[in-house]
């Protein structure tokens, strides 16, 4: 009865026999008039039987086709497998929709042994809640991060029905999860989404709290009453950091009065530093090695002249400066000192990383003027240090055990996924964020074509 439908009984099921890796399980599905698709079937295999799938579709007939899915691993017991359609848009309202499985793996070739087939479904996708884990937390930092659901009808309504929200956070009914985190730990809980249908999802969600470090500090209090080209870092964690005002024109850095906004480390109130225009031409760059941390936020407190440039945009580079990636849209600069907070977090490129750089551009007409001035002061980059003990052979990985499917690495590599058996289930090249089939649960490996390794566990 796995995956049935329109209350249909158990009755009889498919047998794709071997040997099978010379075949294809084709199936014609006409989409017309549908569009957010799904499809799924339940599955097992005999102890011949092929191992691994994959999943295809042509949305010409079979003259074209494109992979869907792969490294589907096949148990020995039944299981449903759930293959999301819904970002193909070539599926959508399509007479001509061709789906098929491919059989791979040494045991595909045996003369014995099979796959067996039921309850094969392509359906509209009905009300799913997002399953992608919220980014870590720091002790004693302001959190904010946005539940989603999809294929319902709007407006949803979330609640958290299980486990133990961190300590400080609090879930708002539209599945914002806000607050500023008490402690630090592993988190596990379980949330609901309900559409105005009144259908509903539910999902169980791991997020962790760290104890924030700070990378690099400027705070100004030291600084001498002149102009400067360069300002080094108050403190830095392990390299120095430094920051510059290059470009062309008149403006300079100069001294100016500070703020208690994002102090560190008991830091008193003392100066900060003016950035004084024409700043058109010119921006605030940091150099700010990362090296044995992740997980980033950059934060300080602004504020402006009535003359100063009343835009800013971030921006960060991985490569020392040959490529700049913006950090979210241009922001404005009011005429109080606020504190400003960039969320790096998700943004693998800027981890462990000695060549990071990040610049602040100043923008809109106020820039190019000839007096006026943007003011900062008490500049952070903070972090997380990954956990001690592993070898220079451990790879490490996170989250583990992996709940969600995905597991992330702090930089890309070729790897392979074995299981405990040691056959191959996945091979990936240069990623740091490994999309895992569905697996059963157990324990399985990682392993780089550098020789670094890790085990991981999927409950």
């Amino acid at each position: 009865t796995l995956n049935a439908h329109l209350d249909a009984p158990a009755g009889y099921g498919l047998r794709v026999r071997n040997p099978s890796n010379t075949r294809e399980l084709i199936i014609s599905a006409p989409s017309t008039t549908y569009s957010g698709l799904e499809f799924s079937y339940a599955v097992h295999r005999t102890n011949n039987g092929a191992q691994l799938q994959s999943l295809w579709f042509s949305p010409d007939k079979g003259e074209t086709w494109q992979q869907a899915a792969s490294g589907i691993a096949i148990a020995p017991s039944y299981e449903v497998k759930v293959f999301d359609l819904s970002s193909y848009p070539e599926v959508n309202d399509n007479p001509d929709l061709l789906l098929r499985v491919l059989f791979t793996g040494q045991a595909a070739s045996n003369t014995s042994g099979n796959n067996r087939f039921d309850n094969i479904v392509l359906k509209v996708a009905t009300l799913r809640l997002d399953t992608l884990a919220p980014a870590p937390g720091m002790r004693g930092r302001q959190y904010k991060h946005s539940f989603s659901a999809k294929y319902g009808s709007a407006p949803y309504r979330y609640k958290h029905v299980s486990g133990r929200l961190p300590d400080g956070l609090q879930l708002s009914s539209d599945g914002v999860l806000s607050g500023v985190p008490e402690r630090p730990g592993t988190y596990s809980f379980r949330l609901e989404v309900t559409d105005q249908k009144g259908a509903y999802d539910g999902h169980s969600f791991l997020m962790t709290v760290y104890e924030p470090s700070l990378v690099h500090y400027w705070h100004f209090n030291d600084l001498e009453d002149r102009q400067h080209e360069s300002v080094m870092t108050d403190f830095s964690a392990y390299e120095e950091g430094v920051l510059s005002y290059p470009g062309s024109g008149a403006g300079y850095m100069d001294r100016t009065e500070g703020t208690t906004l994002n102090t560190w480390q008991g830091v008193l109130p003392g100066y900060g530093l003016r950035v004084r225009n024409p700043s058109a031409n010119r921006y605030l760059m940091f150099r700010a090695p990362s090296t044995g941390f992740r997980y980033l936020q950059f934060s300080f407190a602004v504020h402006r002249t009535s003359n100063g440039a009343q835009w800013q945009q971030l921006q960060y580079s991985p490569d020392g400066g040959q490529s700049w990636i913006n950090v979210g849209d241009p922001y404005r600069i009011g005429t109080d000192y606020n504190r400003k907070t960039f969320n790096l977090q998700n943004k693998s490129d800027t981890w462990d990383n000695p060549d990071l750089l990040i610049r602040i551009l100043f923008l809109g007409p106020e820039a190019g003027n000839t007096s006026g001035n943007n003011r900062f002061d008490n500049i952070a980059l903070w972090g997380v240090v990954p956990p001690p003990g592993l070898s220079d052979r451990e790879l490490f990985v996170f989250p583990n055990p992996v709940t969600q499917g995905v597991v992330k690495l702090l930089r890309p590599h070729n790897v392979s996924v074995f299981d405990s058996m040691g056959r191959r289930v996945l091979y990936a090249r240069n990623t740091d964020s490994i999309v895992l089939p569905v697996l059963s649960s157990g324990v399985y490996y990682i392993l780089t074509d550098d020789g670094k390794y890790a085990k991981i566990i999927i409950p």
